[in-house]
């Protein structure tokens, strides 16, 4: 396992490209995913990583999905990653999960702020020992999901989304279809 550390200091952003091709393909899985692309795969993201312990992105700058509709990177994506930190940092213009976890544990997100996301906002997939707080999310579609899908190959007891805490966090919604929720997807749960 590898640790990693992303900073992006006050008054920074970390702009994604505008070309698909300057991002990772569609990892090949070893297994038929029953979910969609956005749900399953991980490597098509601007910060990505998978099998990482003590994950630190913190700002106080921002990330900039740089896309104008829905379709595109993830700004980021981890996957199977423990103790995990998201802090202070603003993400805009996501054409994705804006924060895509999946089977992460011990994963603390706070102060962050989520500007016209096209898509989720917080999506911690099949994970355990989730806190966020203190967070604004503003999104086309759900707020903040906590779910358990298929997309780890097997299904994941929706109880093994164990200790998740939400606290102090806003989500708008405006004209938008979903302003938060819990469970959504629960495929294979028991």
């Amino acid at each position: 396992m590898k640790f990693a550390c992303v900073l992006i200091a006050a008054g920074a952003t970390l702009i994604a490209s505008p070309e698909q091709g300057d991002f990772d393909n569609y990892e090949e899985l070893p297994f038929k995913p029953v979910d969609d692309h956005e749900t399953t795969y991980f490597r098509y993201a601007l910060l990505a990583g998978e099998g990482l312990h003590d994950v630190s992105i913190r700002g106080p700058g921002a990330i900039d999905g740089n896309r104008g509709k829905r379709g595109g990177p993830k700004p980021i994506a981890l996957k199977r990653s423990e103790r995990v930190s998201v802090r202070e940092v603003t993400i805009r213009n996501s054409p994705n999960y804006a924060i895509s976890l999946l089977g992460c544990d011990d994963v603390d997100i706070d102060g962050v702020r989520i500007l016209n996301s096209y898509c989720d906002g917080i999506d911690p997939d099949c994970s355990r020992f989730v806190r966020i707080s203190n967070c604004y999310v503003d999104s086309w579609d759900y707020a903040i999901v906590l779910k358990t899908s298929q997309a780890l190959g097997e299904p994941r007891r929706f109880q093994e989304h164990r200790r998740g805490e939400l606290r102090d966090a806003e989500a708008r919604d405006g004209t938008r279809a979903h302003p938060s929720s819990c469970g959504w997807a629960t495929a294979g749960a028991a």
